[in-house]
């Protein structure tokens, strides 16, 4: 289990934007109380870099996500 603290200083992100990814179910993320888990980094990096190609191919299409 992975903190947010830990997740974003291993993915150069910053705490918000994490946590808003995590809200936005952009990156798997449970709570445990009042704070944000992650399963893994490799998770995180792997759901990140899906996000991105997406993100790529909305561009190359003229389109935003």
């Amino acid at each position: 289990m992975i903190t947010v603290e830990q997740a974003a200083e291993a993915l150069g992100l910053t705490e918000p934007t994490l946590k808003k990814y995590a809200r936005e179910n952009v990156v798997p993320a449970f709570k445990v109380g009042r704070k944000w888990r992650f399963e893994s980094l490799e998770t995180l990096q792997h759901a990140l870099a899906l996000r991105g190609n997406k993100l790529q191919q909305a561009i190359l299409k003229g389109r935003s996500l």
